[in-house]
């Protein structure tokens, strides 16, 4: 199974993925390329404290990616509690 999109026009899907946990999000540029085992590009760690909210982590990083991003998967540590995730040790709501 293909992870890349049908009827691209280039070869390489670019993905932004992230793992935020209470103290730390890590984010990253996934590479896509048929065939071959997705490439990560650009980690960078950042401090949850330091930034008033993810939307200000992920604008940070997109910003510093380079290159244009087709699609973002993000998992985050926590309580899913109606439409909100919980997460005690994250200094804002997501």
């Amino acid at each position: 199974m293909s992870l890349l999109t049908p009827g691209r026009a280039s070869s390489v899907e670019t993905l932004l993925v992230a793992d935020v946990g209470g103290t730390f999000a890590r984010l990253a540029v996934a590479e896509l390329r048929a065939g071959q085992p997705p490439q990560l590009v650009g980690l960078r760690r950042y401090s949850c404290a330091a930034f008033a909210s993810l939307a200000a982590i992920l604008a940070d990083f997109i910003a510093s990616a380079g290159q244009p991003l087709d699609s973002a998967v993000v998992a985050i540590a926590g309580l899913l509690e109606g439409d909100h995730l919980v997460n005690t040790n994250l200094p804002w709501p997501v």
